[in-house]
């Protein structure tokens, strides 16, 4: 008899000798055994179906970190949850300012050295070996000081203490489960608690966040104000003991009655009363341009403010010292404005085409105004974000003629509560646009960043997969979806760009028209083995010049990576 260490599989080898047949067997015999041929061992493999499973190693998979964040200028251990058939792997992280190691004599667990001058924000962290890679999974840096939940905590008399201004990397591990937490409380004191879950770490949980007394009374209570995850800010109203209590339901709707918890029920719990940045006015920066930038939130002086350094990128990262809060900022290649207030038709702001324009709906029932010219058979495009940006308003918009006539209007769009709406100018004129509310709420958080764009002929390349493996004698195929906007009808050159030596991809053409148009595939043909490496996909259009890189989606957030993986196997 044999049996393949790594993979468990038992069959007959020929006599004591190791046989060799596309892979090798140890040999387990005691004494006289079968002799099979070679030949029939292959054809036993195909019949029993064992073939595949042997000469493919199933790659490494992950689903979270916990925790799933950490201090600037600390180290982390972190877990891995997911599946790694062989340890230690190896990390990739999209962007500088953590290390991250497999730790070899402790399955599953990271150290992640963080610098000391890491950017705050997201870093998204691949772990891979020579059978392949995971997708990307993200990891919190942040300023303020980090601890882990400790059970048990999950009644008001006993509660985990806390010093101000912290982060809890927690779970509710377990069906019912409530978590508390203590800190002391000035009167007057402004405390905001939030949780990060659902809309970044895809934790499959709805939180709910609430502020209590010490005896547990509820004082403050929210859910989904930032997508899935709640949000509150408390002011205290005396010296005292206060609660933070979260729990949670699941994040798909069952028919289970109570709170829900797993082992995937990750978050990260922050819980400060110092400085937090909410948002900025304007919620966009002109590429190349500094910008100085007012900023709104909780426990800073109301005239903060803040040159923004110039950039040349499609996002600016906006992270203030001695503050949280991190704000990533469209770039545009021309100036963003902010609303003034304008809620009567008498003073609608004039505005050109094209803008970016930010505002707040302050009040119950208040409605944004603004009038531009627009020529007979010119289309523009108009997105209102709020919700998909973490905010609280739910916008509708409306483009009206000179006459007051409603021309369009749209209150969600493409699934989301933000709105969007295409627009053909039926006559050349003045037109008015139309912001609000659509359930008439207002407030301090009801902020928008509000785009009226020409239509014009573009494109977009999009990956469903950000990994692929392949044997060095054989081929794999990348799909590519070409989304043409507003009749884009060039021919586009797409080619993987990165790739090592030893590695060939063909470029290929989109075609104005027909199959390719829509779709193509790249054909990696490897011919070394044992490479394992990040590229990129990118299009050029063939009359306008136009460049652009195939992104993919990062399962539970709302962002698109650009660095694709490949391995090929040793």
């Amino acid at each position: 008899m044999f049996r393949d260490d790594q993979d468990g599989i038992w069959g007959y080898c020929a006599g004591a000798q190791m046989v060799d047949c596309a892979v090798r067997f140890r040999c387990r015999c005691r004494g006289t055994c079968c002799v099979w041929s070679q030949v029939a061992i292959c054809m036993a493999l195909f019949l029993t179906g064992m073939w595949q499973g042997v000469t493919f190693a199933a790659p490494p998979s992950l689903q979270f970190f916990f925790p799933a964040g950490g201090q600037q200028g600390q180290t982390v251990e972190v877990s891995c949850a997911g599946s790694f058939p062989r340890w230690p792997v190896q990390a990739s992280s999209d962007r500088e300012g953590i290390k991250v190691e497999a730790l070899a004599d402790m399955k599953q667990k990271l150290r992640v050295t963080i610098d000391q001058g890491a950017a705050a924000g997201l870093y998204f962290i691949r772990l891979h070996d020579a059978e392949g890679a995971t997708t990307v999974r993200p990891f919190a840096v942040g300023s303020l000081t980090e601890t882990v939940e400790q059970e048990p905590n999950d009644s008001p008399g006993k509660p985990q203490m806390l010093t101000a201004s912290t982060v809890v990397n927690g779970k509710l591990n377990k069906a019912g489960d409530v978590d508390h937490f203590s800190l002391a409380l000035k009167a007057g004191q402004t405390l905001v608690a939030s949780a990060m879950a659902n809309t970044t770490l895809n934790s499959p949980m709805d939180a709910v966040l609430q502020i209590c007394d010490a005896r547990g009374f509820v004082l403050l209570h929210n859910d989904d104000e930032r997508g899935l995850d709640p949000m509150t800010v408390f002011q205290a109203p005396q010296d005292g003991q206060y609660l933070v209590r979260i729990f949670a339901f699941p994040s798909a709707p069952n028919s289970t009655i109570g709170f829900a918890g797993a082992d995937s029920y990750v978050y990260r719990l922050t819980v400060t009363n110092e400085a937090v940045i909410d948002h900025t006015f304007p919620l966009a920066v002109e590429r190349g341009k500094p910008r100085e930038l007012t900023f709104h939130g909780w426990n800073f002086p109301a005239d903060l403010r803040q040159i923004s350094a110039a950039t040349e990128d499609s996002f600016r990262t906006i992270v203030v010292p001695q503050t949280t809060g991190i704000l990533r900022l469209p770039a545009y290649s021309f100036a963003p404005i902010v609303a003034v207030d304008n809620a009567e038709p008498a003073v609608a702001q004039e505005i050109d085409v094209p803008a970016a324009i930010t505002g707040r709906i302050g009040a119950a029932l208040e409605k944004d105004q603004f009038v531009f010219n627009l020529e007979k058979g010119k289309k523009i495009n108009v997105v209102a974000a709020s919700r998909k940006m973490g905010y609280a308003l739910d916008p509708l918009v409306r483009i009206r003629d000179s006459k007051g006539k409603m021309l369009a209007e749209n209150d969600d769009a493409g699934g989301s509560p933000d709105a969007a709406l295409s627009f053909s100018a039926p006559e050349t004129g003045r037109y008015l646009l139309e912001l609000e509310d659509v359930n008439g709420h207002g407030g301090f958080r009801f902020v928008y960043h509000l785009t009226v764009i020409p239509a014009v002929p573009d494109y977009q390349l999009s990956l469903a997969a950000d990994a692929f493996v392949v044997a060095a004698d054989k081929t794999v195929e990348i799909p590519v979806t070409i989304e043409r906007q507003e009749g884009f009808a060039e021919e586009i050159v797409i080619e993987a760009v990165g790739l090592p030596e030893g590695v060939t991809v063909e470029t290929v053409v989109s075609g104005a028209k027909g199959d390719t148009s829509k779709a193509v595939k790249l054909v990696v043909k490897p011919t070394k083995k044992g490479i394992s490496t990040s590229f990129s996909v990118v299009g050029k259009a063939g009359k306008s010049g136009s460049q652009r890189t195939a992104a993919f989606p990062v399962t539970g957030t709302s962002r698109r990576l650009r660095q694709v993986w490949l391995t090929v196997l040793p």
